[in-house]
């Protein structure tokens, strides 16, 4: 008996332990291809200093970590568990894989509740490979991922109508992996409550109403109590931008919100810390009645809070839009017309089904968090950010290709076909365009003479392919070829190892021309000197990847003064050159500054090439 459960179980989840381990492989492999981003380096010194935190070698409460840092912890466990070097950025990169990992059996998950045709289950995943940058950015040790598995897990919650508490703690769950995520998220789940409160049968809207209330403060529970462990004591680190996005989100509204939690401090505070705790909560209340209203409304829902760094008009904005988000994908170029086929054919169900529009809760839910990713790009346009910024929207992306596909295999929706080749065309045309721009790769690879050619016919090889691709799918339905589905699950797998292929090759010319890391881990003895002297350095490298090499620990607070607490100021003393908007090193530069040390790393910039 045990036996053929057992049995049972593996034949209906091979697919799904194929997939993940097939998953698991190629991430581990390209995982060696990606050399580390600048923000990486600042999250692997955010895990450094929460394990010297923990030594006591530090005060745990005086640095700043930017964001809110459970997965910068959670590395940290894994590189104390195993023994990992300081240096060993790349092998740190294991847990975010697993969340990636995690985000796909999501979605298994969630297609089991949305499709009923078994067999079509296994193109959520297939489909998942049309979005490459999702897989770049599992083997890089950033936020953006394990963001993603946060609204996969909150968005399956709400699929399955789970408990408020259930859906709370998932909400709690993204705040703690980036604040910024807690404010996108929070109008999802407000939403699907008002659905829900539309769909319920009690007798009375009095009911309702009370029950959505109950439902929202239950939900916000844990994130509440998230926000006042983080800002209203001071044991742990300090995320800036969790306090600095509720301040420019809620308005006046902070205000309240502050003197809630120094009420609450003052009750709470004396059983915490008996030595200091009745002082400081007193301190805390009396900074809290000193703040008085101004009568700010929250102007960052329409206006973004960094600085842009260029400036755009309407049209412009939209081009940008697409240049960080659509184009850089190449792969997506097929993604995005299925998707947009999916869109407009469940909006149009939708409107259709009348008053019966609450049966299509799911396609609303996605089509929440599409709108929720196009307000993030048209809020941080001008700031560059790109895919990185709004990969949650994969999910979405997949979700509403799939709608798409289905319609146009099947081939009976003439509708699909003709929204369908009509996108394909507009977005093959766009991709036409951006790619004219470009003159020169920069990459190393396209010094290389084979490669270089190919680099240089790139538009019309491309071209041929894409229109190919496009042009089997159309026809799909009426061939009459009994393998077309393996040839197009071919074709799938032939333009996702294409794409990835280049990167390979990259990292094989940049390690036998640079080293990994440009030689910077032989230089860690001199950096560590020159960072314990008061004095100025020149440097092109980031500096984040200085600071890093440098085993510098108390992160600065960047000239943010917390509201809720008194933290120490850190300044730095690095100038970093490559910062700034001089052409080239010379005297006056250096006088200028004041700068006793110049460190260039081997890299090249401009018309010049340093060594070390």
């Amino acid at each position: 008996m045990a036996k053929m459960i057992i049995k049972k179980w593996w034949k209906n989840n091979l697919f799904i332990i194929s997939f993940l381990t097939a998953s698991f492989i190629f991430l581990l492999v390209i995982n060696n291809w990606f050399w580390p981003t600048p923000d990486e380096y600042l999250y692997a010194s955010v895990a450094r200093s929460i394990i010297a935190g923990i030594k006591g070698e530090i005060c745990l409460s005086c640095f700043n970590t930017e964001h809110t840092y459970l997965v910068s912890a959670m590395v940290a466990i894994y590189q104390w568990l195993l023994g990992l070097g300081d240096i060993e950025l790349i092998a740190s990169r294991i847990p975010i894989i697993f969340f990636s990992l995690g985000t796909i059996y999501i979605l298994w998950l969630i297609s089991g509740k949305i499709i009923e045709k078994k067999e079509e289950r296994s193109w959520f995943l297939w489909l998942l490979l049309l979005i490459p940058g999702y897989f770049v950015l599992s083997v890089r040790f950033l936020l953006d991922v394990p963001l993603t598995f946060g609204f996969a897990l909150l968005i399956y919650l709400l699929i399955i109508r789970a408990r408020a508490i259930w859906i709370g703690l998932g909400l709690a769950l993204i705040l703690l992996i980036k604040d910024y995520g807690f404010f996108l998220a929070a109008p999802l789940i407000i939403i699907s409550f008002i659905l829900d409160a539309f769909e319920a049968r009690q007798s009375t809207i009095l009911k309702n109403i009370v029950n959505f209330v109950i439902q929202i403060l239950i939900v916000f529970l844990p994130s509440f109590f998230v926000i006042v462990i983080f800002l209203a004591f001071n044991f742990l680190p300090y995320p800036r931008l969790l306090e600095t996005g509720l301040i420019e989100y809620l308005g006046d509204g902070y205000i309240v919100f502050v003197k809630v939690i120094s009420w609450l401090t003052s009750k709470i505070a004396p059983f915490i810390n008996p030595s200091d705790g009745i002082s400081y909560a007193q301190a805390l209340v009396q900074k809290a009645r000193q703040l008085e209203f101004s009568g700010k409304f929250p102007t960052t829902i329409f206006d973004s809070p960094l600085t842009p760094e260029i400036s755009a008009g309407f049209f412009k904005k939209i081009w940008l839009i697409y240049q960080y988000n659509f184009s850089e994908q190449d792969v997506m170029i097929f993604a995005w017309p299925l998707f947009f086929t999916g869109l407009i054919l469940r909006i149009k169900a939708i409107i259709k089904s009348g008053k019966a529009w609450l049966s299509k809760r799911n396609d609303i839910l996605f089509l929440v968090l599409v709108l929720i990713f196009f307000y993030v790009n048209w809020h941080e346009a001008l700031n560059i950010h790109g895919f990185r910024l709004t990969v949650p929207i994969t999910l979405a992306l997949v979700y509403f290709s799939y709608c798409g596909l289905k319609e146009i295999l099947a081939g009976g929706n003439h509708k699909a076909r003709i929204i369908f080749i009509f996108s394909s065309v507009i977005f093959l045309s766009l991709y036409m365009a951006f790619v004219f721009q470009i003159r020169e790769y920069g990459s190393l690879i396209s010094a290389q003479s084979m490669v270089g050619w190919l680099l240089h016919y790139k538009l019309l090889i491309f071209l041929i392919l894409f229109s190919s691709g496009f042009l089997f799918l159309w026809l799909y339905p009426i061939l009459s070829w009994k393998r077309k589905k393996l040839l197009l699950l071919i074709g799938l797998l032939f333009f996702f190892v294409l794409k990835f292929f280049p990167f390979y090759l990259e990292s094989k010319a940049a390690n036998k021309q640079y080293d990994f890391d440009y030689g910077l881990p032989e230089a860690v003895p001199y950096l560590e000197q020159i960072k314990q002297q008061d004095v100025n350095i020149a440097a092109n490298a980031n500096p984040y990847m200085m600071d890093y090499y440098a085993k510098t620990l108390n992160l600065p607070n960047e000239g943010s003064a917390p509201v809720m607490r008194d933290l120490k100021r850190f300044n730095r003393y690095i100038f970093y050159w490559y910062r700034s908007t001089y052409p080239r090193l010379d005297i006056s530069f250096l006088v200028a500054h004041k700068i006793n040390y110049i460190f260039f790393v081997n890299r090249e910039i401009g018309d010049q090439s340093y060594q070390e």
